[in-house]
């Protein structure tokens, strides 16, 4: 809104020199404005978040702010999912941008003037950059404003890459495994078959091809399925769900298909902030991949049978059917586990032990389902859709569920928005 100055009919006007007076007193205020303003933010560096209030961004960013060392811009659509509403967006600059358009200049006006009002960012930190369109995008409007790029990429790019899976080898995926077939024909059906995967490389061949060529320094940090607080991907949740209600008439038996691998990684949440923090501050890091997860092997089946034991049920197993008379949420990839012992060598990477990572897990979903009613009922519909074939043995199931619940009502197929 704009604002005038009003004036009282009948005032005497000011001489040429009570205006020069003014103008002086308010040049005066402005630079002491000013002045108190950088005095608040001297010595703080810039960090640019693409993406950020996420599972791991937002996990990330309250460290960060935690050290009260920078001024952070996160650049996203504007979602903020549990409490990251209290945790991260008043604490920094958010600025609302779709990288699905093509012209971020024209669609994410206020990135735009952040970039163009920053002489260097200390980091990029990329934490949805799910399309080589998006990152050639970003490239090109940071230009040399970038110290270093983190690019939080996945344990995927191996399932398009060349190499036998775990299961035949038994060895497991290190980083220079993510080259892509000289086959044509095979390069095609890979990419086809793991799509997330072909563009997750895609991006990190863009950001090399960009270095080559002169560009900023970069870093790829690999994950596996990300477990911890804020989990909200439906993976862990889903068997979780699955063996709380076990005794829920109509409820089947966990079931598992029998391709199932039995061996593959997954990555503990702070795990994967701790090592953002570590290759940000170690230039000698830069221009590499590096593989971080758990060191033990993670089996999905014995997984479950822990899970049970974290609920305090003792004897839930998994049976195997066939695949196509079952289903899978974990593992995302079939390729098998990956090798950290580059990251442990380069910036002295310690994993977190499984099974802390699995009880970290579960307490949270514990706490957050009781206390959280939303949460359990978007939760509790997704997990009967992917669990029931039919809406009749979907309704009977979550109709007993929801009674014994106070406060929930189902409501599937109804609007949430007064919920």
């Amino acid at each position: 809104m704009k604002h005038r100055l009003s004036r009282r009919m009948g005032t005497v006007a000011r001489s040429k020199n009570e205006g020069r007076v003014s103008l002086n007193l308010l040049l005066v205020l402005c630079l002491s404005i000013f002045t108190t303003a950088m005095a608040q933010v001297e010595g703080r560096r810039k960090i640019l978040t693409l993406g950020g209030n996420g599972m791991i961004g937002s996990a990330t960013l309250t460290r960060i702010i935690a050290t009260g060392e920078y001024d952070i811009t996160l650049a996203s659509r504007g979602s903020w999912p549990f409490n990251t509403s209290d945790t991260v967006a008043p604490h920094v600059n958010h600025v609302e941008c779709d990288r699905e358009s093509e012209n971020i200049q024209e669609s994410c006006p206020e990135l735009w003037q952040d970039i163009q009002s920053t002489e260097q960012y200390h980091a990029v930190i990329d934490f949805s950059g799910f399309e080589p369109e998006w990152v050639r995008n970003t490239i090109e409007i940071l230009g040399e404003k970038v110290r270093v790029y983190i690019y939080v990429s996945s344990d995927s790019v191996y399932e398009v890459s060349e190499g036998k899976p775990f299961v035949e080898t038994g060895t497991k995926s290190v980083e220079t495994d993510a080259v892509r077939p000289s086959d044509k024909t095979l390069q095609m059906q890979l990419n086809q078959k793991d799509e997330y995967g072909h563009a997750k490389l895609a991006c990190e061949e863009m950001l090399v091809e960009q270095k080559l060529k002169g560009g900023f320094p970069f870093v790829f940090l690999r994950f596996a399925d990300v477990f911890g607080k804020g989990d909200d991907t439906n993976r862990l949740l889903f068997y979780y769900l699955w063996i709380k209600y076990q005794d829920v008439p109509g409820v089947p038996q966990v079931h598992l298909p029998e391709s199932t691998p039995e061996a593959t990684s997954i990555t503990g949440l702070n795990d994967a902030v701790e090592s953002i923090l570590a290759v940000m501050d170690q230039p000698d890091t830069w221009n590499e991949a590096y593989n971080i997860a758990c060191q033990e092997l993670f089996d999905v089946n014995s997984a479950i049978t822990m899970i049970g034991k974290l609920m305090g049920k003792e004897h839930v197993q998994a049976m195997f059917l066939p695949d196509d008379e079952s289903f899978n949420m974990l593992p995302s990839v079939i390729r098998g586990p990956v090798d950290i012992s580059k990251a442990g060598n380069s910036f002295k990477f310690q994993p977190t032990k499984l099974d802390t990572v699995l009880k970290e897990t579960i307490g949270w979903y514990d706490a957050e389902l009781q206390s959280n009613l939303k949460f359990l009922d978007e939760s509790l519909v997704e997990w009967a859709i992917e669990l029931f074939e039919s809406e009749d043995e979907m309704d009977h199931v979550l109709l007993q569920i929801f009674e014994k619940i106070d406060g929930l009502v189902y409501h599937y197929g109804e609007e949430m928005d007064e919920f």
